[in-house]
């Protein structure tokens, strides 16, 4: 690949995560479990997530976050147009 990454093309936060209805991103996501567990309903199919478990979401899937109590999550969403520019 070449290229650089577009500065800002992306977004990355850590959250303690309650509920995110459903909802879709036109990029991937990526939800990593630092601490705590969380339930990711991806179209049918359902996820229980643990610490250190990762998930990778395509661009357009639907899906439902539901966090169980103190929970730490690092999402990372990284938009279509930012990878085909690699």
């Amino acid at each position: 690949m070449t290229g650089a990454v577009i500065e800002d093309s992306y977004q990355i936060s850590l959250q303690n995560i309650r509920h995110h209805s459903q909802h879709i991103h036109l990029g991937i996501e990526i939800l990593f479990v630092i601490r705590g567990e969380v339930e990711v309903m991806v179209n049918q199919d359902s996820w229980h997530l643990a610490e250190n478990d990762l998930l990778l979401i395509n661009a357009n899937d639907v899906h439902t976050v539901k966090g169980h109590e103190d929970n730490v999550v690092l999402l990372l969403q990284i938009p279509l147009t930012s990878i085909e520019q690699l």
